[in-house]
């Protein structure tokens, strides 16, 4: 048998929509994507390279999002990175950074942020602290 809870201002509903509203699964505090192919602001040509879009929400931080895409000159002194450019959208402005993208891992790591973005990772994505291996 479903109830009727009453709010302040005399809204109802049952249980059973109650729990769609409530239920027992976490919320998500960041998501990570790669997508392909994007036109260029300054030439108006499509461009088919792949680039990162991500979001992430903590308590120290705030709400956080950024966009990743690889430079012209990608190359570092690892063969394994490329170089990448981040723009990261704080509450309180845009700041560009500098980004290393693992061609074997497929994972970009912001060493000025100390953050990682992983859009491989099974829950959707993942945009947060860099951890180190103990």
């Amino acid at each position: 048998m479903a109830y009727t809870r009453y709010t302040r201002n005399n809204y109802s509903y049952s249980t059973a929509s109650r729990r769609k509203f409530f239920s027992d699964k976490p919320r998500k505090k960041s998501g990570c994507r790669m997508r392909s192919g994007w036109t260029s602001r300054k030439t108006g040509e499509r461009v088919d390279d792949n680039y990162i879009t991500g979001w992430n929400k903590s308590m120290t931080r705030g709400f956080i999002t950024f966009i990743a895409s690889p430079r012209k000159e990608r190359e570092t002194a690892s063969p394994h990175n490329e170089h990448w450019v981040v723009t990261v959208q704080f509450s309180t402005g845009k700041k560009t950074f500098t980004g290393f993208y693992n061609l074997n891992t497929k994972r970009l790591t912001i060493p000025d942020l100390q953050m990682v973005a992983n859009p491989n990772a099974p829950n959707g994505g993942y945009f947060g602290t860099n951890r180190k291996r103990k």
